[in-house]
């Protein structure tokens, strides 16, 4: 009795070891994608982050999964026929759930393609919001007034991806037939230009914002355009201030 209490304490505790382990192992794949500025989240984190979590989850289950065979067998259980039967379980299961195996191969390739990752705002079946988390099965995305969105993999068909590599604001304005449109273009770049001096969007913008013509002959006015390249996720923040400054301009 005292071996096999003794064998069980041992299994305990390396899987202990094994679990901070593979939670070591999460952290340094975060580590080394750490950018050190802790503002803003870059691509590498985000995705060294998703994947950490996804595989970190796979091989904690993988070891408690070992475990508690080799604690079965130091009991004197054998296993043998148990892992015979999941076998055959996880064949059947496979032949009757198809689209749960469609999800876990349409997931991988989310991860391995970095579609998107932890933190990108997304368009998925027609819904917009944060991704909060993505695993080889699900995406779930969280909608700006909340409503968390639960998106089984192998449904998604395409993603709109609003936080990869640069951003864009497309601002129509629109002003009175009368206006004097070399008026109009004069205020709106020394609106952007200010912009984009204010060190409260420092590094926000990638240049500043231009006025870029008459887009429309409307009804009731003439819709000129500007426009300015932001970096990820800050092109609504830009968007509203510079609609600001340009109505009180």
């Amino acid at each position: 009795l005292w071996k096999v209490l003794l064998s069980l304490f041992a299994i305990w505790l390396l899987l202990r070891f094994s679990l901070r382990l593979v939670s070591r192992l999460s952290n340094a794949l975060r580590h080394v994608a750490d950018d050190g500025n802790d503002d803003h989240l870059s691509q590498a984190e985000q995705r060294a982050g998703t994947i950490a979590a996804v595989f970190g989850g796979i091989a904690k289950v993988g070891v408690y999964a070992v475990a508690a065979l080799t604690a079965l067998e130091v009991i004197g259980i054998n296993t043998g026929p148990i892992i015979g039967s999941v076998a055959i379980l996880g064949l059947a299961v496979s032949f009757g759930s198809q689209n749960l195996v469609k999800d876990v191969v349409n997931g991988f390739f989310i991860l391995i393609e970095n579609q998107y990752a932890v933190g990108d705002v997304v368009t998925i079946g027609g819904n917009t919001g944060t991704v909060e988390r993505v695993n080889l099965r699900s995406t779930r995305i969280r909608q700006y007034d909340g409503t968390l969105h639960v998106i089984p993999n192998g449904s998604i068909d395409s993603v709109a991806n609003c936080t990869r590599d640069w951003a864009r604001v497309v601002l129509s304005v629109g002003v009175a037939y009368d206006a004097d449109l070399s008026l109009v273009e004069q205020v709106v770049n020394t609106v952007g230009k200010n912009l984009f001096d204010d060190p409260a969007f420092d590094g926000d913008l990638e240049e500043p914002p231009v006025y870029v013509g008459v887009v429309e002959l409307a009804d009731s006015s003439v819709n000129v355009r500007c426009i300015v390249r932001t970096i990820p996720g800050a092109q609504w923040a830009v968007s509203r201030e510079l609609q600001r400054r340009i109505k009180d301009a």
